[in-house]
């Protein structure tokens, strides 16, 4: 979750800038800085899944013998088909349509690979790095950062929800099979 912080951080203070004030080169090296970071990396979350579903597909959920504890595990896995995996592709296809209007706009180098990469600490002085300061397509990409901003708010939210639904089961898998000493 700290990563999607920094992104939500970095998406506030790129969208601080006023799009007006990106004709001045020092303005675009601050505004890239910041669009550098959620430009170059995304999180997704990833449900580790293989006992679900080599239980389902193989009938392992019939050693379990109590339906209550199956319903449970099956209502986390639901939930999160339903619920978290199309806000994560929600999330995502906005994330691509930013990295589309931004390499329309702007010049922009390799992403960085890693999130030690100097190039996300050091604000560059002098480039310029707009190759057109069209402001209705800026306007544009600043509307699709702001959405995807909200579709990541709400994302870590859901996010939040599912893993309070999966220490319950835990707690509940635990007074069910007395899995402490295990």
């Amino acid at each position: 979750m700290t990563g999607q912080l920094m992104t939500i951080h970095k998406m506030d203070s790129a969208l601080s800038i006023s799009p007006a004030r990106l004709n001045s080169i020092s303005v675009q090296d601050t505004f890239f800085h910041h669009f550098l970071h959620f430009f170059s990396f995304y999180y997704e979350f990833v449900q580790n899944d293989n006992t679900y579903q080599q239980m389902r597909n193989g009938s392992g959920f019939s050693f379990i013998g109590n339906q209550d504890v199956i319903d449970s595990i099956t209502v986390l896995y639901t939930f999160f088909a339903q619920q978290l995996k199309p806000v994560d592709a929600d999330y995502l296809n906005y994330y691509a349509r930013i990295v589309q209007l931004g390499t329309q706009l702007m010049d922009i180098p390799i992403p960085p690979t890693r999130l030690s990469d100097s190039s996300l600490t050091v604000i560059s002085s002098g480039r310029q790095f707009f190759i057109t300061v069209n402001l209705p397509l800026i306007r544009q990409l600043y509307s699709t950062i702001r959405y995807d901003e909200g579709s990541l708010l709400y994302y870590m939210q859901v996010e939040r929800m599912y893993n309070i639904k999966i220490q319950r089961l835990i707690n509940y898998l635990d007074t069910q099979y007395h899995l402490q000493n295990e």
